[in-house]
């Protein structure tokens, strides 16, 4: 039986045709499929052409694909240079979402003995490519946004292929701990989550405690963290024991950037305190929140004084750190024995900041003189860093000796001057081995080619 449509309502070329008994409206209908078909096809290679020609590669930049073959074959400076000629961050965020979504078939399109050595390789190119949208300011604009896509994603595909830590494996955890790190230094969580840090990374790195802004990325590693996988694997690797405590220091000692104390002077302590007994709302939460920061300063050390005699090399490291948290709690006097052993290492990030750290400590004594000192060995050690030389000329200000304050505006002409502008080591102090990035990736590379 045959249904028809209702009366008055016309129906489509299709069904008109087929429920009709005229040849030459079936004939009709047959040159129409035709004809379809193949404008469909015709718009599905102009679309094509549109965005590139190819799925694997989009006009403007290199194609993911072709990125891995490179770093495969060790060429390892062209990656980097195409990398360097995308023209903006949103296309090294689409060779990011590339890499997410094609870097398990390239790993599996080689035979079974060669994929896990290709898993770091596509691990490395995540890395890469994860410095170089750090190196573009505005991706980080929006952090929500600027979650690296393809490194987690590779972490995972790694991980599902277990086999006993090598050389190679080590050398991608370390280099994957100095590329969080790095970012660290780019991401900001906005107010509305419910911890807020200076430093969110060290959450995802710890596993705790979780943010909803880094919640994809931070499930990737799972409640440990990334430096509780990493440490299992490498138990006995003084750096990354080292990253395990100096991220402790970043959650544990420290509040809202916006009303987090540095050094808690007597004076400091007693307005927090008036403000956690007698304030309201906020200001009393945060008083709290400091006071309760300051609590941990002294413990925090002792767990850095506990690597330092565990792993003498990270010792000098940690001393800085043991020295740092006296300082801030309002223990100077404790921090000068630390510092003059530190001052001794052969790294002059850690010489650097054992001098400044010297000049702050007797600052607070009330010893200007040596304090003075100390902060012109710091600019020796790296010249024009804005940290020593403001601290520097702040004191020779307060001189009764005209060449003292002719001296302060000097060093702070000089370091308004300089091009390019010093790396500042206290800049870095919260971002672990983000400055190690370079060295961790050329042994990554070195790794890959064995």
């Amino acid at each position: 039986m045959h249904v028809g449509k209702p009366a008055g309502l016309p129906g489509p070329p299709a069904v008109i045709a087929l429920t009709s008994d005229d040849h030459g409206l079936r004939r009709w209908s047959r040159l129409f499929a035709r004809w379809t078909e193949r404008r469909w096809i015709a718009t599905f290679l102009i679309t094509c052409l549109a965005f590139g020609g190819t799925p694997s590669r989009t006009q403007g930049r290199p194609g993911i694909w072709s990125l891995l073959d490179l770093y495969d074959r060790g060429d390892h400076a062209s990656v980097v240079r195409q990398l360097n000629t995308v023209e903006d961050s949103a296309g090294l965020s689409r060779l990011d979402v590339e890499l997410r979504g094609r870097a398990k078939a390239w790993i599996d399109s080689a035979d079974a003995p060669a994929r896990r050595r290709r898993a770091f390789v596509a691990g490395a190119v995540a890395l890469e490519l994860t410095h170089a949208l750090v190196e573009r300011e505005s991706w980080a604009d929006d952090l929500r946004s600027a979650n690296p896509s393809a490194l987690p994603h590779v972490t995972r595909v790694i991980a599902e292929r277990p086999a006993v830590g090598d050389t190679v494996e080590h050398a991608w955890t370390l280099a994957q701990l100095a590329t969080w790190q790095e970012w660290n230094r780019s991401a900001r969580v906005v107010a509305g989550d419910l911890w807020i840090t200076p430093e969110p990374v060290w959450a995802l790195l710890l596993g705790q405690p979780p943010l909803f802004q880094l919640s994809k990325t931070q499930l990737t590693f799972g409640r440990t963290g990334f430096l509780g996988e990493a440490i299992a694997r490498f138990p006995a690797d003084a750096r990354l024991l080292l990253a395990a405590v100096e991220g402790r220091e970043s959650i544990e000692t420290r509040c809202a950037i916006e009303y987090c104390r540095d050094e808690m002077t007597p004076s400091v302590l007693e307005h927090l305190r008036a403000e956690a007994k007698d304030g309201r709302g906020r200001r009393r939460d945060m008083a709290v929140a400091n006071l309760a920061a300051f609590e941990r300063l002294l413990p925090t050390a002792v767990r850095f004084a506990a690597l330092a005699d565990a792993h003498p090399e990270v010792r000098a490291e940690a001393n800085v750190h043991i020295a740092y948290l006296a300082i801030r709690a309002g223990r100077p006097d404790a921090a000068l024995a630390p510092l003059a052993t530190a001052a001794g290492s052969d790294d002059q990030y850690v010489r650097y900041l054992a001098e400044y750290f010297t000049g702050r400590a007797l600052g607070a004594l009330g010893r200007r003189p040596e304090a003075i000192a100390a902060y012109r060995r710091a600019l020796l050690i790296i010249p024009n860093t804005p940290s020593a030389t403001t601290l520097l000329a702040a004191l020779l200000l307060l001189s009764d000796k005209a060449d003292d304050r002719v001296e302060a505006s000097r060093v702070l002409l000089a370091s308004a001057a300089a091009s390019p502008s010093p790396l500042d080591p206290w800049d870095l102090y919260w971002y672990g081995d983000a400055r190690l990035w370079p060295v961790y990736m050329e042994r990554l590379r070195e790794a890959l080619k064995q």
